[in-house]
């Protein structure tokens, strides 16, 4: 469903937890989670200005399901030295997002 409204869910969780996300490391997993959002386009340094992603060892961006057309070249500015794992699925992309270049580590 779209248009339920913006909610962003922090979630910390770690390798002893139920979710088995990281199931040897004791590392720590963050997402911003904005699906079914009606997000229309991911701005300049959308997620780059987060404070303390330097102790995360994965961070998540899930923009699953929204009206995503346009991702700014800057929009991951920022994240370029942290694990990152993007979900943009069921968006109106037609290609691939130059701003997924800067990301080093990065899992789609």
């Amino acid at each position: 469903m779209r248009g339920q409204g913006t909610q962003i869910y922090t979630k910390l969780f770690n390798s002893e937890s139920s979710y088995g996300i990281l199931p040897r490391w004791k590392k720590l997993f963050e997402t911003v989670d904005l699906r079914n959002n009606d997000i229309q386009a991911v701005p300049d340094k959308a997620f780059g200005d987060l404070p303390k992603l330097y102790n995360v060892d994965l961070f998540g961006i899930i923009l699953f399901n929204n009206s995503i057309s346009f991702v700014n070249d800057s929009a991951f500015l920022g994240l370029e030295n942290t694990r990152v794992v993007v979900d943009l699925g069921d968006n109106y992309l037609t290609t691939i997002p130059q701003a997924l270049r800067i990301l080093r580590h990065i899992e789609v």
